[in-house]
């Protein structure tokens, strides 16, 4: 609404997303053609401000209702492609814009795992590729368009985990953007000869090393936590410090065999990324961070694959490796998050005791502490909570105040 409480969206198409339950959690809306008198907005589509503080709604992945275990899955650019999917008989999601961001990436592959989905055919809009000129009247032509890119860099981060990830191009016999809504109604309802010319996207034109290598540092980027938060007492974890130089000993520049196991013949395949903090394996197409390395060292994951969200029982194992290997300090605190982690493992707590939606109980919080002396023969340099206080840390903002 503007200020003084008029609709944004006026003379629209408003298009709701659903949830599991049928409740309507996000939405957006698309200008009509011709433009409607009442609609004031720029651009074809109006989205929720989901980033301001006073808006709690998160951008979803659209469609994940119509996937049915087992069966394959098309990922299209927009919703409205998507919806003509559904009415044609096909399992069909959708990022809200054009491609899914990162953020998304560790969300549609858990999506997708949870429902035993093994095959993607990822199908963008047909246009025209951009071109543009400097100021020195250079002209560049783009071999494909920002669709085609972003279907491709998505289909190789799913590839990457697993997924047999396919690009289908629909045809465009003329200059007009052809999308998936008007292949269905114009040309045919019928997928299956799009769908049998699909490329696997390691053989698709647009695919490159340098796609590889942009997913692997994207991916290292998104498995990183970072935190300016810290206790009250100033006691936080190192952990979240470290740096790529700091868990492999290398020095700038190193280019060689992987530290974390040597494979194939050559001996210059990886190398040392100072500028993006990662090590990169040209090989594998795998670029680890100071976390996801400390992980695959640790045996937690695989060499080929570093990258992810990590889950607080990661966390747990990372803060583990880098006290046995001396990357952090012998009294280094255990992260709250890996402290949950124990909790929860050894069955001190259920995710609703938590107070604040955060907070170790007093009782869950001392025995967590105790177990992992214990039962991991790890100090956590923590203290123990005394009667009538509770976890002492400091109120963080709701992104953080579980990563210190």
């Amino acid at each position: 609404f503007t200020e003084d409480l008029r609709p944004l969206w006026r003379g629209r198409y408003v298009l709701p997303y659903f949830d599991a339950d049928g409740r309507a959690v996000y939405a957006i809306a698309r200008e009509t053609a011709p433009k409607h008198p009442e609609d004031f907005l720029a651009g074809k589509y109006g989205k929720l401000a989901h980033t301001k503080d006073y808006v709690t709604s998160e951008e979803p992945i659209y469609g994940l209702d119509t996937v049915e275990p087992g069966d394959p899955v098309l990922i299209t650019e927009g919703i409205a492609d998507a919806i003509t999917a559904h009415e044609a008989g096909y399992p069909c999601i959708s990022p809200v814009t054009k491609q899914f961001k990162q953020k998304h990436h560790d969300v549609l592959l858990e999506a997708l795992d949870e429902r035993d989905v093994d095959r993607v055919y990822l199908i963008q809009d047909a246009e025209r590729p951009t071109s543009n000129v400097d100021d020195r009247d250079r002209l560049t032509l783009q071999q494909f368009g920002e669709g085609v890119k972003g279907a491709v860099k998505t289909a190789a981060y799913l590839d990457e985990h697993g997924l047999e990830a396919r690009v289908a191009e629909l045809p465009r016999p003329g200059l007009e953007k052809v999308d998936l809504d008007d292949y269905l109604h114009g040309w045919s309802d019928d997928l299956t000869p799009l769908l049998a010319g699909a490329k696997p996207v390691d053989q698709h034109p647009a695919y490159d090393a340098d796609t590889a290598k942009d997913v692997a540092l994207e991916g290292a980027e998104a498995s990183t936590i970072t935190t300016d938060a810290v206790d009250t007492d100033g006691d936080h974890s190192a952990l979240f410090d470290l740096t790529i130089r700091d868990v492999t000993g290398l020095s700038e520049g190193y280019r060689g065999p992987n530290p974390l196991g040597h494979h194939g013949e050559s001996e210059n395949y990886c190398v040392l990324l100072g500028d993006h903090g990662v090590l990169y394996d040209h090989k594998y197409k795998a670029a680890y961070n100071a976390l996801t390395y400390l992980l695959v060292d640790a045996g937690e994951r695989r060499p080929a694959s570093p990258n992810g969200r990590l889950e607080d029982g990661e966390v747990f194992a990372a803060w583990r490796h880098a006290k046995r290997e001396g990357c952090i300090p012998d009294d280094d605190p255990i992260p709250h998050r890996a402290l949950q982690y124990v909790a929860r493992e050894h069955g001190l707590m259920e995710d609703g005791d938590l107070m604040d939606g955060w907070k170790l109980p007093r009782e869950a919080y001392n025995a967590a502490l105790a177990t992992v002396r214990d039962e991991y023969g790890v100090a956590p340099r923590r203290g123990d909570i005394s009667a009538g206080e509770r976890e002492h840390t400091a109120v963080l903002p709701a992104a953080v105040r579980d990563l210190t």
